[in-house]
């Protein structure tokens, strides 16, 4: 039978190179890798890509899924990883590697219909940053994460003016944060509000952004394969009623959709919880019997 593939997109969340895989992997410290692990050992051959690009452009979703389609034609162009043109292809992320995994899904007929993708997986994923600008004045411990997001954004759309809508302080800030992990940003700026940074009201009021962010809005298009989404009810950022919605946009459009409300547990449980799920669901996917140990 053939060798199924599996694009994990991994939760890079940075803007600098130090949490992509390629480097992860390398040093040890890709807290993903036990779930890459779970589909080695079923047999499936596994990708994993630096989506965010030369610019560390993080949730420029446009950019970041044309990233994870070009890193599944490099695996399947890679001769030695024994997978080809006809092989099945599986998408699977949690968090930012949702979002990334929900956008190529979404792409896939329009920016690489030759690719054979059977079944995306994807796990609390951020739907719409337009829904929540509370987000950005929350001033609570993880406010680092959405600073970031801002940055990376204006990084893969040019008609964004962030450095034009910031105040001194501001401008140092960005500058600090240029080439920041998640853990980095979170522990640098707690309790911060977009107030503390920016000289217009707020986010979506950076000139761009507003458009920026909609164009990175998750259901503009229809996966054309099956899909399972799951995410922790209890979930504030991102909310759960936004993949409520597009789970029904996508089922009215025909899509397979399996879809898992965790009623307990919030954020990281579910990244651990969600697995048993997400890898039966690939399994059946790809048609092959699922291999216990």
């Amino acid at each position: 039978s053939v060798r199924p593939l599996l694009s994990y997109q991994c939760a890079i969340d940075s803007l600098g190179a130090s949490a992509n895989p390629s480097y992860t992997l390398r040093h040890g410290t890709l807290w993903e890798l036990p779930l890459m692990a779970l589909a080695l050992r079923r047999g499936w051959a596994v990708v994993t890509t630096d989506h965010n690009g030369p610019q560390h452009a993080c949730f420029a979703l446009p950019l970041v899924a044309r990233f994870v389609l070009d890193g599944i034609r490099a695996a399947i162009a890679f001769e030695p990883a024994g997978v080809d043109a006809a092989t099945p292809i599986g998408l699977w992320g949690y968090s930012g590697g949702a979002q990334a995994t929900l956008f190529a899904a979404e792409q896939q007929p329009a920016c690489a219909p030759e690719l054979n993708i059977v079944g995306a997986a994807a796990g609390a994923a951020g739907v719409d940053p337009t829904s929540s600008p509370q987000m950005f004045e929350d001033a609570n411990l993880l406010s680092g994460v959405p600073f970031g997001a801002v940055i990376g954004v204006s990084r893969g759309f040019p008609d964004v003016d962030l450095l034009g809508a910031l105040t001194p302080q501001g401008q140092a800030m960005v500058a600090a944060a240029a080439d920041m992990t998640s853990e980095q940003l979170v522990m640098t700026f707690p309790f911060l509000r977009s107030s503390d940074y920016l000289t217009v009201p707020g986010v979506l009021e950076i000139p761009g952004m507003r458009a920026a962010f909609e164009a990175s809005r998750l259901g503009q298009a229809t996966p054309p394969f099956a899909m399972h989404l799951y995410h922790a009810v209890h979930d504030k950022y991102p909310p759960i009623a936004d993949v409520d919605k597009l789970v029904e946009k996508y089922r009215r459009e025909g899509v397979d959709v399996t879809y898992r409300r965790f009623r307990f547990g919030g954020h990281v449980t579910v990244a651990f919880t969600g697995v048993p799920g997400a890898l039966r669901f690939l399994s059946e996917q790809f048609g092959s019997p699922v291999r216990r140990r």
